[in-house]
């Protein structure tokens, strides 16, 4: 599930293909991070291709779609997504992308079994609007350093 104007996982994977031909990318450290549109683009990415080259992901005020959707990522991965860390934020009260999408694919994701599962972390955004990611990633908003969670989850 893509919304309209967000790239797709096929653009995402294009980038991530050209990045590890061009440049000296630690294969065990290739990170994903999106906030919105970019969010949204990459849990399209991620159910296309869950952990097969990522290994960790940081979305921000995505849309994975709700899960009972076909075309939602828990639709075309199910318990797949875990096959790399996941860590997603969402603002409770955003009023541009849905919350209940997000928090209902990443519960469905923390029940699935560990291991495979690899570290899932959903964080609600208390009376959060959409934009939640400057304070997430300056790390002013306390919600945890999303920088050392990503580099304890290599491959």
């Amino acid at each position: 599930m893509v919304g309209g104007g967000c790239p797709s996982g096929a653009v995402i994977d294009a980038f991530i293909t050209r990045a590890l031909a061009h440049y000296a990318v630690d294969s065990k450290r290739i990170y994903l991070t999106g906030l919105s549109c970019g969010a949204i683009g990459s849990w399209d990415y991620l159910a296309q291709r869950q952990g097969a080259v990522v290994a960790a992901a940081v979305l921000l005020s995505g849309n994975p779609g709700p899960p009972t959707q076909v075309g939602s990522a828990w639709r075309r991965a199910g318990c797949a997504l875990g096959s790399l860390a996941i860590w997603s934020l969402h603002g409770d009260q955003d009023p541009t992308v849905p919350y209940a999408p997000d928090h209902d694919t990443l519960t469905n994701l923390l029940a699935c079994p560990v291991p495979p599962r690899r570290a899932a972390v959903f964080t609600d955004v208390a009376i959060g609007l959409h934009d939640i990611w400057d304070s997430t990633y300056d790390l002013s908003a306390g919600r945890g350093d999303i920088y050392a969670w990503l580099l304890a989850n290599a491959k």
